[in-house]
This record gives C-alpha cells, sequence and structure tokens, in this order.
C-alpha cells in the first residue's frame, strides 16, 4: 500500500508528514524508512483527523515535537 506525505523544511530540519490517515501498524516501518532516506530528517509525522475540521498530529516516536507541529500545521493552511 502506498502513502502519500509532504517533506517540510523547517529551518534546515525536514519532517515528512503524512497527509492521510496511516494505520499505526505500518507507521513504524514508514518512518524509519524516512528517516534513513533523509539525512536531515528529525521526525515523521502523520495527520489524524478527529473531526470534519480538526486535525492531530502524531510524531512517530510518540514524542512532542515542535519542529514536527510546525510542519504539521503548515500543511494544514
Amino acid at each position: 500500500m502506498k502513502f502519500s506525505y509532504k517533506l517540510i523544511d523547517t529551518a534546515g530540519q525536514l519532517t515528512p508528514v503524512f497527509l492521510k490517515s496511516v494505520p499505526k501498524k505500518n507507521r513504524q516501518a514508514l518512518a524509519t524508512k524516512l528517516l534513513r532516506q533523509y539525512k536531515k530528517a528529525g521526525q515523521v509525522a502523520f495527520l489524524e483527523r478527529e473531526t470534519l475540521v480538526s486535525y492531530r498530529a502524531q510524531m512517530a516516536g510518540g514524542e512532542l515535537s515542535v519542529n514536527g507541529s510546525i510542519a504539521s500545521a503548515y500543511v494544514l493552511i
């Protein structure tokens, strides 16, 4: 299964942001692959739609990431 993402640069640190829901069972493998592929990536973000107008940005490692949050917000604007 193919999942689409956008690569966002937040002041020199890259964040791949998945735009559509990715099953949790697939997230770790995708994050590992992208972190190896993009050496400047510090985190991988997955957007989860909560309501019609609200999203949640979940980082691959479950951590709080300011750059990941900024990249996710940029994608949604």
